[in-house]
């Protein structure tokens, strides 16, 4: 009997079966993030509603990390044209220009190519500072001038960046 959500085994082919099984390394690469680099550490919740709380967090945070991979893969060390196996059991292979970027550590644009989290730590870097005018109370902020590759990965995320005055 199936049930709501399932696919029929008839429908589906062996091939598609071991290519949905090899997606599961995806969400297995996202609970590790969620543990890991993300810094969601154990927290012992005793209500129903703040462990679901807590998890819809968890889960809104690794698509974040998910999307922004995505976004900015031509800042990454990410196959920008990756190989279609028409063997899903065949071992996956680079395409040539990802064995390349991987290898000079640059984009075709001889661009620098970073990894998800030092692109994090080149963003964390950015800074918004509280300006105090000598002699009186008066204050504003302002936003440090962004680096090149900050710019370029705000960009590509259709981030405005504000101007400073």
């Amino acid at each position: 009997m199936i049930r709501a959500g399932q696919i029929d085994p008839d429908q589906l082919a062996a091939a598609g079966i071991v290519r949905a099984y090899k997606q599961l390394k995806e969400a297995e690469k996202g609970f590790g993030a969620i543990k890991g680099p993300l810094e969601v550490r154990p927290i012992h919740h005793r209500l129903q509603d703040r462990v679901r709380s807590h998890l819809l967090i968890c889960m809104l945070a690794e698509y974040m990390r998910w999307h922004l991979r995505h976004a900015w893969a031509e800042l990454l060390f990410a196959d920008d044209n990756p190989a279609s196996n028409t063997d899903p059991v065949a071992k996956a292979t680079r395409s040539r220009a990802a064995s390349r970027k991987a290898g000079r550590r640059r984009s075709p644009e001889q661009e620098l190519c970073h990894t998800i989290q030092s692109l994090f730590d080149e963003l964390e870097n950015r800074t918004r500072n509280t300006i105090r005018v000598k002699g009186s109370e008066a204050t504003f902020p302002q936003l440090s001038v962004p680096t090149e590759l900050q710019a370029r990965a705000l960009a590509l995320i259709n981030e405005r960046i504000p101007q400073i005055t």
